[in-house]
């Protein structure tokens, strides 16, 4: 299901947030299918790496199907500009993983917190946007251009 969006976006070069192995072996498979350049960023240029390749790819923790939010709680920066900086943002996410209203989520970001610290949470529900100046909307001024959701798993 990925490389059909990634195509017909013209990407060329794709970095993975962290996720299991199960998962990344599946989505390495895929996108080196469709022959596709994944970027490991590494070392002190990791955002302007990351703001240079066409995609990201992560994992949601939950989702809200009350907003049509995905939530990304990460422990390390490179994983959270995984979602923000590159053009595109494909976010994975475990069909058994979407709750009905944001209240349901409280217990699994108090667990997440106490069991990691510091943590970032981001509640995405589309592609960045504003309409500031003009009143002109404008997309991607803080974000992605686009963001897709991919769902797998049992429904």
């Amino acid at each position: 299901m990925l490389a059909p969006i990634l195509t017909s976006e013209n990407v060329q070069t794709v970095t993975l947030a962290k996720m299991s192995m199960e998962i990344r072996d599946k989505v390495r498979k895929s996108l080196i299918h469709a022959n596709m350049q994944i970027v490991e960023p590494k070392g002190i240029n990791i955002s302007r790496t990351l703001s240079e390749v066409d995609a990201g790819i992560t994992l949601s923790n939950f989702a809200i199907a009350e907003t049509g939010t995905v939530a990304e709680i990460c422990h390390q920066d490179v994983d959270r500009l995984t979602s923000a900086l590159p053009r595109i943002h494909i976010c994975l996410l475990q069909c058994d993983q979407i709750l009905g209203a944001l209240t349901e989520s409280a217990s699994l970001l108090r667990s997440a917190v106490k069991t990691y610290g510091k943590s970032a949470i981001s509640l995405i529900s589309g592609p960045s946007r504003t309409a500031d100046v003009e009143l002109k909307l404008v997309l991607g001024v803080h974000g992605p251009h686009q963001v897709h959701v991919v769902t797998y798993g049992e429904e």
